[in-house]
């Protein structure tokens, strides 16, 4: 999993993601423009989970299960984007997980993918 949690880290991976990933990205910059005096791990932290990740490593990394209690999942060409808000003053962590291409190990990422796919395709909030 690649965690970002600094704005050269954002403003780096915005800059060398796959082309469906990287406006995902950059709206967030657009999004916290206002807010770059402050560090970025202040505001939220972003996850890009890779193929082979396992629950229990993105569980450890996130400190809860990545299969529940979403705030948004938002399904996007070629990703999956999940929110978090963790904390009241807005905290957060945002997930991308790629819908194409899955390890066949990844079991996990599967059942994810389908469950908003599916709340998607009903037009059901987020759990």
């Amino acid at each position: 999993m690649i965690t970002i949690d600094t704005w050269p880290e954002l403003d780096a991976a915005c800059a060398a993601a796959e082309p469906n990933l990287r406006p995902l990205l950059a709206a967030w910059l657009t999004r916290f423009a206002d807010f770059r005096t402050f560090p970025l791990d202040a505001l939220g932290v972003f996850h890009i989970i890779e193929p082979d990740d396992t629950e229990a490593a993105v569980e450890a990394v996130l400190g809860f299960s990545p299969l529940e209690g979403w705030e948004a999942a938002n399904v996007h060409p070629g990703w999956l984007e999940l929110i978090w808000v963790v904390s009241d003053d807005g905290f957060g962590h945002v997930a991308y997980l790629a819908t194409v291409n899955l390890s066949p190990n990844a079991t996990w990422q599967s059942r994810l993918v389908e469950t908003c796919l599916g709340q998607s395709a009903r037009g059901d909030p987020a759990q």
